[in-house]
């Protein structure tokens, strides 16, 4: 690993990030990232220019890496809202999880309460991918009452019955603790 970064060290500007992270453990991820917080800043970068290029191991990387609210990730919000409906399961998981990190705000929240309607509803999609989308469903729905409504739609067992055992358990106690009317 120490001649990879030490590589990777004497010309950022030509690195690919996605290569330089491939075959890194998740420690030597962290550390990498902890000695070089320009590869943080080519990460970004690569999100708002060339968002195509990415690979979900870099994106976890990032999550990984930064702290919750980060202020720049705030800048890659519409980018990786795009990115959803047109990535795999696995780069969607990472999306999520890293959207997952902001708090919500109103000139993105209904983009995004949108495409995590089309990832929960389609039952294709991966227990656990379906899951995050639906975590960000009910976190929107708590600020903006209004989609309650349409969250109790998205409730019915044609949506939950498909899902891994695990994550049927966990959604329905989700469901169970957020749909409960007193």
């Amino acid at each position: 690993m120490v001649d990879l970064v030490a590589r990777a060290n004497s010309n950022i500007h030509t690195i690919d990030i996605n290569k330089l992270l491939k075959n890194l453990s998740r420690q030597g991820i962290i550390a990498l990232l902890n000695s070089n917080p320009e590869y943080v800043n080519l990460i970004f970068d690569n999100i708002l220019q060339n968002p195509d290029t990415l690979h979900w191991r870099t994106l976890w990387a990032l999550e990984l890496y930064i702290a919750n609210n980060e202020s720049r990730l705030y800048q890659c919000v519409d980018t990786l809202i795009r990115l959803l409906p047109i990535s795999n399961d696995s780069m969607k998981r990472v999306i999520l999880k890293l959207l997952g990190k902001i708090t919500y705000k109103d000139d993105f929240a209904g983009e995004l309460f949108n495409v995590c309607i089309e990832i929960w509803s389609n039952v294709d999609i991966k227990s656990g991918t379906r899951y995050l989308a639906f975590t960000h469903l009910i976190l929107i729905s708590k600020i903006h009452q209004e989609l309650r409504r349409e969250m109790i739609i998205l409730t019915d067992s044609h949506f939950v019955e498909p899902l891994s055992p695990g994550i049927r358990t966990s959604v329905i106690k989700l469901i169970n603790k957020t749909f409960t009317f007193h």
